[in-house]
């Protein structure tokens, strides 16, 4: 995990003073969700760190987000590939920063209620049916689980 955060490190660095919580929910938020309007990255941050405090993925959000085969973007390298979208990275880092600061003061609204899961709204994974719709916003839809 420490290694792919490295190689990250030199294609995205961050514009601001960013814990390493922050920086990897700022990845997360990027990589899922940068052509969402602002409410859909608030979503995947409000995911990201509904699994954080389950700890049944990881302790902390690099351990969550890092976690084998949770999220496309960390299981490839193709970010390699790319040229990085400042504008989408630098709001990235101002909505993980925002986020991960009113859920400490516990401050923050649930967008969806209970959802540990999503996908995009162009895949149809088996896991689906298991899981109670909570919403749909863009092109995320986003479910809860018994265990969530």
């Amino acid at each position: 995990m420490f290694m792919k955060i490295a190689i990250l490190l030199l294609y995205f660095q961050p514009n601001y003073i960013l814990t390493l919580d922050e920086y990897c929910l700022s990845l997360n938020i990027y990589f899922e969700a940068r052509g969402e309007p602002y409410i859909g990255k608030l979503a995947v941050a409000e995911v990201t760190t509904r699994r954080v405090y389950k700890k049944k993925w990881g302790n902390d959000y690099c351990e969550v987000i890092f976690s084998n085969k949770q999220f496309s973007w960390t299981n490839n390298n193709l970010f390699k590939q790319y040229e990085v979208d400042k504008k989408a990275w630098t709001e990235a880092q101002k909505v993980a920063r925002m986020y991960y600061e009113l859920y400490k003061q516990k401050e923050n609204t649930s967008i969806v209620p209970g959802a540990c899961y999503y996908h995009a709204d162009y895949v149809n994974p088996y896991w689906a049916k298991r899981f109670i719709k909570v919403r749909q916003i863009d092109n995320h839809v986003f479910y809860k689980s018994m265990e969530c």
